[in-house]
């Protein structure tokens, strides 16, 4: 294998690695900062996107990497947030308000990454999108740092349940993940955080 072609294998191989828990949280946190709207919304849905694929790939046999990108890749079966969410609602991962809120998520990102004008979380149709999101009205991430005032801004509002749903969906994927890996006689220590497609093996 050429350096150029190990190096874009890597790359590959890095862009599928799922974050853990506690990365998750410090994703979100590091897009509280960030002044692109365009930006925090179409990052914050993807992590969920890919998270809401983890439930579902952490629930199927162990797949190769082929059978993996005919499942999840471009114009696969499970190749779209819509896809996944249907999917994952349907194996009953969680129930209908949560799929409700997670289409509301991707239409609102949808709107950020195809829309040909200038668009913010102050837009009026924005706006009134991101109040249709009322499952996690006031999580502790919904008050400014320092006071006890809540921030029911639509870009917070959006924010908190990207958040919230990506750190279950981590939760189940986990969970999961750990439980194969019991099935197989195997314990904790061969369980490779944010990786759904292998197992360590000393």
């Amino acid at each position: 294998m050429t350096k150029t072609n190990a190096s874009l294998s890597a790359l590959k191989k890095l862009s599928r690695e799922s974050p853990t828990g506690e990365e998750v949280v410090a994703i979100f946190h590091e897009l509280q900062n960030d002044p692109n709207d365009r930006a925090v919304a179409i990052i914050a849905a993807t992590l969920l996107e890919d998270a809401v694929g983890d439930v579902i790939l952490s629930h199927m046999v162990w797949l190769s990497d082929e059978e993996y990108r005919q499942m999840f890749v471009g114009y696969s079966p499970l190749g779209s947030f819509s896809a996944k969410i249907q999917i994952a609602y349907a194996f009953g991962y969680y129930k209908k308000n949560v799929r409700e809120a997670l289409n509301i998520i991707k239409d609102i990102r949808n709107a950020f990454a195809h829309g040909k004008k200038s668009l913010s979380f102050n837009h009026e149709v924005i706006k009134n999108c991101c109040n249709l999101l009322t499952i996690f009205e006031e999580s502790e991430e919904s008050f400014e740092p320092g006071t006890k005032s809540i921030n029911n801004s639509p870009r917070q509002r959006y924010l908190n349940h990207a958040m919230k749903f990506t750190e279950m969906c981590v939760q189940i994927s986990a969970e999961e993940m750990l439980r194969k890996i019991s099935d197989m006689g195997l314990g904790p220590d061969n369980y490779v955080p944010g990786d759904l497609r292998s197992i360590k093996i000393e």
